[in-house]
């Protein structure tokens, strides 16, 4: 079996990814429709864990999670070269400063963008 972090760190991006579509949980493979169990997915999931983790990783292959920059390109990219200096920009500049703060004084300047903030910054996925 995968980690079960990773396969529950999936499972919510499909889930996330079913509900904004067209047909919403329809075209699911966990849904009652798909398993043929008549088990709602989380249901599903407790009672033929094999199965569902086999769903979720085989969705996860086809569906690649976006890649978004590290914090440190991200800042360069605007400018910033001395990371002290954001501090320095006014909160209404960025998303939250208190999330920027924590990274960066956490020194986590390596650690790439969460997708949902970095979808809010309105940043393009990246290739590397």
């Amino acid at each position: 079996m995968s980690e079960f972090a990773e396969v529950m760190r999936h499972k919510a991006r499909m889930c996330k990814a079913f509900l904004n579509s067209e047909a919403g949980c329809l075209e699911c493979g966990m849904a009652q429709i798909n398993t043929g169990t008549g088990e709602s997915c989380n249901d599903y999931l407790m009672n033929h864990p094999a199965a569902a983790e086999t769903i979720i990783t085989a969705w996860a292959a086809d569906n690649p999670e976006k890649k978004y920059p590290s914090w440190g390109r991200w800042l360069r990219s605007l400018g910033v070269l001395d990371i002290e200096l954001v501090d320095c920009l006014e909160e209404e500049s960025i998303l939250n400063l208190k999330t920027f703060r924590y990274y960066v004084n956490d020194q986590k300047i390596y650690e790439r963008i969460p997708p949902d903030i970095a979808e809010r910054l309105g940043l393009q996925p990246i290739d590397d």
